[in-house]
């Protein structure tokens, strides 16, 4: 979660640069290709839904099927994609900017070639279709660990927004020059990329926050509910829950709540109930 955070930081410079929100002019700005290509596009918005769909199809391998968090099956078709990416970006960096994308004074605005357009939104689709493929397979997962509903809504959300995308690119090329066009178009992009974000990590948080006690008892009772005491360490007769070495009453516990609800959203999934890879 804290590398979608991070993404979607470099994916809103890009846009704003991307966008004609900023002046071009005499800047380092005006590199059309690190700026409008690699971090707007492929380490922006491709990498972010590639990253949302690594951690579901994390979720989907240990819950679905059974299998180890970090091993080469999860990590291997995902180093495949980054190098697509990669041998994308660069193939468009080596290309003359006549044939991928320029920066014209008169607009002060980068311009893409119809061509390297195309690709970049094919890319972008395949990305988005792959990660929707991912999510429908964690509609079923365990109730301690679903998060399928909240993905499905932040990816309803997602292909709104790159279905505005791809009809305003191609209906109105020049939306740039439209102040008010713009600042709506890069608003509806950065909400939808944020709330991959927030709809999954804003219950547990406010819960940590101003309900730990409860919702740790809520918490532990959805693992014995399914049957994870054993990963978990959950005695069943002393309510008492032992994570990653720490035991102690429900009440002790509270105050270490938000570090591991949190953790759990994040990564501690997989990692406890792979116990041997955290110890």
């Amino acid at each position: 979660m804290t590398l979608i955070v991070v993404v979607s930081v470099i994916w809103f410079v890009g846009d704003l640069q991307g966008s004609g929100h900023l002046p071009l002019a005499n800047t380092p700005l005006a590199n059309c290709k690190v700026f409008g290509f690699w971090m707007r596009v492929l380490m922006g918005v491709c990498l972010q839904n590639s990253l949302v769909a690594l951690r579901s199809y994390g979720l989907y391998r240990v819950f679905g099927r059974f299998l180890p968090y970090h091993s080469l099956g999860l990590y291997l078709p995902y180093a495949l994609y980054c190098l697509i990416l990669l041998t994308f970006g660069i193939v468009a960096q080596v290309l003359d900017p006549s044939i991928s994308t320029y920066y014209t004074a008169d607009l002060d605005l980068c311009v893409f070639h119809r061509g390297l357009l195309a690709a970049m939104f094919v890319l972008l689709w395949v990305t988005i279709v792959i990660g929707g493929i991912v999510h429908w397979h964690i509609r079923g997962i365990k109730s301690s660990f679903d998060e399928s509903r909240e993905m499905m809504i932040a990816y309803v959300i997602v292909i709104a927004a790159v279905t505005l995308s791809t009809a305003l690119t191609y209906s109105t090329p020049l939306y740039h020059l439209n102040v008010r066009l713009r600042i709506i178009y890069t608003s509806l992009n950065h909400i939808a990329g944020n709330s991959l974000w927030w709809v999954i990590m804003a219950k547990p948080l406010y819960k940590c926050l101003f309900d730990r006690e409860r919702y740790l008892k809520q918490w532990i009772g959805k693992l014995r509910d399914d049957g994870l005491q054993k990963e978990y360490n959950i005695d069943s007769n002393e309510a008492t829950a032992v994570f990653h070495g720490f035991s102690s009453s429900y009440i002790k516990r509270s105050t270490l709540l938000a570090s591991t609800s949190l953790s759990y959203f994040s990564k501690t999934p997989f990692e406890v109930t792979n116990p041997s890879v955290v110890s």
